[in-house]
């Protein structure tokens, strides 16, 4: 209910090609700065061993995370609110439009949209990229606690540097996009982040021979390398989904960017889903368990393969579906003059 008007709000407040980038990375910016909140309050709540202590650390995890989501969704509200005057103008004149559409015409439209070349491959672009995030959450953890042997401290580090160099990228990609447009820009994030994947897997590889420190080490650089690319997979993705609603819009003349948020949305749960899915199938097979404190070196080894191959096949993946994306910058300028042309008409029209 929240998700999908907020991401199309996010493509509706401003027409401008670069802004929508600067949009989306203020967007990410925060999305990522929530992925550390879990942990800041897991260090602050489960300070005990003791049952009920951890019970009752959860309890409080979920008030403070639920008022956290409360108060920051009433800051968009709030922060957003100069737009509604602009938006209601763009909602009136689809409002003709939206009272047609029964539920079988947007089934049908679902299905009409992955027939189309540049939403398809933004869209399966998107939701293949992310799933690497599935791999990480679910078995990148495992992989640095049993195959690296690394503390609880080492792996905050590690995460920490992930998100920081994610949030630290988006100036970067913002100026990279600007120059070379934002497909480019997108590929070179892929390109980076599995680089970064690979340095992890060679440390993988040689650990057990390596210094003791020197995995660690050689793991915080590669993580931050790979950090730093993903940051182009949060934010580019969606400001060049606005640009593909833009040009719809001026072929069309009909307001979709809330249905079609709401397939890129659901796309990207499926996915990631399966993914999860796959995950918890495969820790099955390698006979992964939880409660042993040091796993087989077989079970090490299948951490290895499953987070390292799983992350890397998704990106590989994301770069071939991304690459089929055609659409620039002078496309995206023609579609908003021609908007601009549309709207003067209209309203000519409603002065005479």
């Amino acid at each position: 209910m929240f998700a999908t008007p907020y991401t199309a709000l996010g493509t509706e407040i401003s027409d401008d090609y670069n802004e929508q980038t600067n949009i989306q990375a203020y967007k990410t910016i925060f999305f990522l700065i929530s992925f550390i909140a879990p942990s800041v309050l897991m260090y602050i709540f489960l300070n005990s061993d003791l049952a009920s202590s951890t019970q009752q650390g959860y309890m409080n995890i979920s008030i403070v995370t639920s008022l956290m989501a409360i108060a920051f969704g009433i800051f968009c509200i709030v922060g957003t609110a100069s737009s509604i005057p602009k938006l209601k103008k763009k909602y009136e004149r689809a409002k003709k439009e939206r009272k047609e559409k029964t539920p079988t015409q947007i089934f049908k439209m679902f299905f009409y949209s992955l027939k189309r070349k540049n939403y398809n491959s933004l869209v399966g672009g998107y939701a293949v990229s992310l799933v690497s995030s599935a791999f990480i959450t679910g078995v990148g953890l495992h992989l640095f606690t049993y195959s690296f042997y690394f503390s609880k401290t080492q792996i905050a580090v590690l995460m920490g540097g992930l998100v920081l160099a994610t949030i630290i990228s988006q100036p970067f990609w913002i100026k990279y996009s600007k120059k070379h447009e934002k497909k480019p820009a997108v590929l070179a994030g892929i390109l980076t982040s599995l680089t970064g994947i690979i340095i992890v897997g060679i440390t993988f590889l040689f650990r057990n021979s390596m210094p003791s420190m020197a995995p660690f080490i050689v793991s915080v650089i590669a993580i931050f390398i790979s950090g730093f690319g993903t940051g182009a997979l949060y934010s580019l993705p969606i400001s060049m989904f606005a640009d593909l609603m833009t040009i719809e819009y001026a072929k069309t003349n009909k307001e979709n960017a809330g249905l079609y948020s709401g397939f890129m949305t659901l796309a990207y749960k499926i996915a990631n889903a399966i993914a999860l899915l796959v995950v918890g199938i495969l820790l099955d097979v390698i006979k992964f368990d939880a409660d042993l404190s040091t796993q087989p070196m077989s079970v090490q080894n299948g951490l290895g393969i499953i987070a390292l191959l799983g992350v890397s096949i998704s990106l590989i993946g994301a770069f071939a579906i991304y690459s089929q994306y055609s659409i620039k910058k002078e496309q995206v300028d023609k579609a908003n003059r021609k908007i601009s042309k549309i709207r003067n008409q209209t309203k000519d029209k409603s002065v005479d």
